[in-house]
């Protein structure tokens, strides 16, 4: 944040500040010159602390990938997902792992740029998740060659898949 930009500390402080000030330089002048009251300072302190303490409350807001487990996911071939279910989607021959350590299930990016952990199916085309069966999910980079509806990855759906190999090209490639 630019120096022009903190007005709340030369407000309190009355004086300019130099270009090269912080605001605990700001907040230091401030105590020894008594322009601010130690009163004062302990709520500025005090409130910093509980927003720093109630950060881990709101997981969504940190949910990006390292740079680490992105280079991880692009290095197997697939897409780093930032929100949703998973975060390394499937590309066609890709060698991404399954979702939830479930080796039938895979995970994919959506067309809304999300995480979706689904299972493999007849490439029924799409170019949104709400034209998809309930649940479904519209996805990206399949071996269907454009977006596509999947279904979630549920214990049924799983043991339809295995049970039968549907007709026509699917999202495997298969």
């Amino acid at each position: 944040m630019e120096p022009e930009d903190r007005t709340l500390l030369e407000t309190a402080a009355g004086k300019e500040r130099s270009e090269d000030s912080s605001y605990f330089d700001d907040l230091a002048t401030g105590l020894a010159d008594g322009s601010i009251s130690r009163r004062r300072a302990l709520k500025w302190i005090g409130a910093g602390a509980v927003a720093f303490a109630i950060g881990p409350f709101f997981p969504e807001q940190a949910e990006a990938l390292t740079r680490r487990q992105r280079r991880r996911c692009r290095r197997h071939g697939g897409l780093p997902v930032e929100k949703g279910e998973c975060h390394c989607g499937y590309q066609c021959g890709s060698d991404v792992a399954g979702c939830d350590d479930n080796p039938a299930c895979t995970c994919f990016k959506t067309i809304e740029n999300r995480g979706f952990c689904g299972v493999h199916g007849v490439c029924v085309p799409c170019t949104a998740s709400s034209e998809c069966q309930p649940g479904w999910r519209c996805v990206v980079e399949t071996c269907c060659g454009e977006p596509t509806c999947l279904a979630p990855c549920t214990e049924e759906d799983v043991e339809d898949a295995a049970a039968s190999h549907p007709i026509g090209p699917t999202s495997d490639g298969t």
